[in-house]
């Protein structure tokens, strides 16, 4: 009860996301819950952002930032093999990024 009324009143800058699909492998795992918080400086290569997925509005991915222009982001699954990332949307205007995990873990490289 508890946890429920401080997630109600967090919301606005903090959120608890289940990890959904094996595109974060092996950095992120299915069924693994993080924070993410809004988005309140500027991102960085490497970041990892939660966003809604470019032409599905009911849908949001997790990627990590791979390259930041102007004013788009190319975004990217840990497990490329295995991933809807950037390489299927294109580039992510940069205002629609909203959201950041916290905290950050480095990407682990996929042994081949």
């Amino acid at each position: 009860m508890l946890v429920r009324a401080l997630a109600a009143v967090l919301r606005p800058v903090a959120r608890r996301i289940a990890v959904d699909g094996v595109s974060m492998i092996p950095t992120y795992a299915p069924g693994e819950y993080v924070w993410a918080v809004r988005r309140w400086r500027r991102l960085r290569v490497q970041m990892v952002v939660v966003v809604t997925l470019p032409g599905d509005q009911t849908r949001e991915i997790m990627k990590r930032v791979e390259r930041i222009t102007d004013q788009d982001v190319w975004l990217v699954g840990d497990n490329s093999q295995a991933s809807t990332d950037s390489r299927s949307f294109g580039s992510v205007p940069t205002r629609a990024i909203t959201w950041v995990v916290f905290p950050q873990r480095l990407a682990i490289p996929i042994s081949s």
